[in-house]
């Protein structure tokens, strides 16, 4: 028993590693859309967006990524780290050492929206997305 307290003392003053998974809504019904959006979301008009909104009610998912503050503050889209071999390694990568104010953005087929959730956690330094297969709108971030 006094060994396991030693340990825990030895180590207490380490930082508890963080982890949080974000997962995009696999579809979004338009209609009022803005004014009602899925539970912890947020929704807004993708700024500088050439795109129509859908002429249908739904939109269905197309990508997940961090950005680099939230809408209001002037959203940033971040590059993968792994940009080039991303899909080759078989996910995307983002570093977010020095970033503050870290947002995941969901965006959707055929429209401008982008669904915006906070990403909490002091200590999260980098987020992934596998770019194949059926879970690519999770973002694991740690």
């Amino acid at each position: 028993m006094k060994s396991a307290i030693i340990i825990l003392a030895l180590f207490s003053h380490l930082p508890i590693a963080e982890a949080t998974e974000i997962t995009c809504p696999s579809k979004v019904d338009l209609t009022g859309l803005y004014t009602n959006p899925p539970a912890g979301w947020h929704a807004y008009k993708r700024q500088g967006s050439s795109k129509q909104q859908s002429k249908g009610k739904l939109g269905l998912f197309k990508s997940v990524a961090p950005h680099d503050g939230s809408p209001v503050e002037g959203l940033g889209d971040l590059i993968p780290d792994n940009d080039d071999s991303g899909k080759k390694q078989g996910f995307w990568i983002w570093s977010l050492r020095g970033i503050t104010s870290k947002y995941a953005g969901c965006e959707y087929s055929g429209t401008n929206v982008i669904l915006i959730k906070k990403i909490e956690g002091e200590n999260i330094s980098s987020c992934r997305v596998p770019a194949i297969g059926e879970k690519q709108n999770q973002l694991s971030c740690y």
